[in-house]
């Protein structure tokens, strides 16, 4: 069967040297179609008897598969005899519930062989490189602590990891000031040429105005009533429209300006 295949030609495989699948093609004799489907289904059953990683090297991706050890073992003959002749057939082995599991770790780990490289603080203008700039601008030579010192007060919920994160930001990415001095000992100075950062705006919301709606009554029953107290009630099947005295006055003087076609003036 091509699961006993596959678990042959993956001999001697491991998490630490992995099949490619392209290597498991030739060894397992299947072809890549058949493979792949049969891989997957293997892959995901429960429990899993391979497991599989993507790896990206150089830009390429490829599949790499190793076995699990969990023993597959495939359909199961079986013969019942019901003493009017011999049932014959197969049997495929039941997976256990899902509760009798130990937690395992999912069988697919992207792995990706470039190294990961933290990326700084966003140059984009934020209050905290104006607050920092302008201090630099007022006082040059401003030692690191005192100018810490100076923005965490000036901007709500700064922390001084990002104060510090932003002045590397200013002195190596826009390169508005520089910094001189042994390290931890800095002080800093405006660069020359260096132009003042503008706080970034908010993105404008474009208000959209409301339009009214328009519903016609068509055929629909409706009836009015008139409380004590002047409130007309317009009922629509189970809507209701209510108007307070103010807007039955207005319309009352309404219906007394006009004439319905047919109706005596």
């Amino acid at each position: 069967m091509a699961h006993q295949k596959i678990i042959a030609g993956l001999a001697g495989a491991s998490s630490q040297k992995p099949m490619p699948f392209d290597d498991l093609v030739k060894a397992s004799g299947l072809l890549p179609a058949m493979l792949g489907m049969v891989l997957m289904q293997m892959a995901h059953a429960v429990p899993a008897t391979i497991n599989c990683a993507s790896i990206t090297r150089a830009g390429k991706t490829k599949m790499v598969y190793w076995p699990t050890g969990v023993i597959d073992r495939g359909a199961q003959p079986f013969v019942i005899n019901r003493g009017k002749g011999n049932v014959a057939g197969f049997v495929t082995q039941a997976r256990p519930a899902l509760s009798a599991l130990r937690p395992v770790a999912s069988t697919f780990h992207p792995i990706n062989s470039t190294t990961s490289t933290e990326v700084s603080m966003s140059a984009a203008p934020s209050k905290l490189n104006i607050v920092i700039y302008d201090r630099v601008a007022e006082q040059p030579g401003i030692a690191q602590d005192d100018l810490i010192a100076f923005a965490l007060p000036k901007v709500a919920g700064a922390t001084e990891k990002q104060i510090k994160k932003t002045i590397a930001n200013l002195v190596h990415s826009s390169k508005k000031i520089r910094s001189e001095g042994p390290k931890g000992k800095f002080t800093y100075y405006l660069n020359k040429g260096a132009i003042r950062p503008v706080e970034a705006a908010s993105p404008a919301v474009k208000k959209q105005e409301a339009k009214p709606v328009v519903r016609e009554l068509g055929e629909r029953e409706f009836s009015l009533s008139l409380t004590d107290d002047i409130y007309l009630h317009l009922h629509l099947g189970e809507e209701t429209v209510m108007l307070n005295p103010g807007q039955v006055e207005r319309l009352k003087d309404f219906m007394d300006c006009i004439t319905l076609k047919g109706a005596p003036a």
